[in-house]
């Protein structure tokens, strides 16, 4: 399955973060080391937010410390990136999987932050924005040896016959083809083991 790479973004405004948000942020970050990559930019520390504040400004006097805000911190101490949002934005650009997250909570879901980028500031927003690079980076294929290849990391429930992808070049132009041979290993990916147990009760056999 594809790494996406979230990137903290420096808050708009420290002092409107409660201990509410700050229990939140750090599920969102356990989510994201979950499965992705939880990343600060050494820029993100000396960028101030809208009144002048700096990340160590609140996060040092104004909070108490709790298990929440010494995890967070741990998290951002020890997960640094050398590339700046600049550099983030133009590799995003150029294709890569980079979505970002903040201690803001202005938004209730996700929004797209500039050429298709995806700003994280709920747990419920990961799946959507991983679907999203799951879906980009199998239809990203070329050619049917570079989808055999990313299908056996993007459909993880299927195991595929040694001769499927043979096959499969009889259809034509992968690029003829590629969005729905997608939308059937999608479906026999999410739904075909419960299918398989409701029809034939032995879910090892599928």
């Amino acid at each position: 399955m594809c790494k996406v790479s979230y990137h903290l973004l420096p808050s708009r405004s420290y002092r409107s973060i409660g201990e509410a948000r700050l229990s939140e942020f750090a599920f969102i970050i356990k989510d994201i080391e979950a499965e992705d990559i939880f990343a600060v930019p050494y820029e993100f520390h000396s960028i101030c937010d809208d009144n002048g504040f700096y990340f160590s400004d609140y996060f040092y006097r104004d909070i108490p410390q709790t298990d929440d805000t010494m995890f967070i911190e741990q998290s951002i101490y020890k997960n640094p990136c050398d590339k700046t949002y600049e550099e983030l934005s133009l590799l995003l650009r150029q294709g890569e999987r980079i979505g970002y997250t903040s201690l803001d909570s202005e938004k209730d879901n996700i929004y797209a932050h500039g050429n298709d980028a995806f700003i994280a500031l709920s747990s419920s927003c990961l799946p959507k924005i991983k679907e999203y690079y799951t879906k980009r980076y199998i239809l990203e294929s070329s050619n049917y040896t570079e989808f055999e290849r990313r299908a056996k990391k993007t459909y993880e429930n299927l195991v595929f016959h040694p001769d499927a992808f043979k096959s499969a070049e009889k259809l034509g132009r992968l690029a003829d083809v590629i969005i729905e041979l997608d939308r059937h290993l999608s479906v026999l990916n999410r739904y075909g083991r419960k299918a398989y147990r409701d029809g034939h009760g032995e879910v090892n056999a599928f």
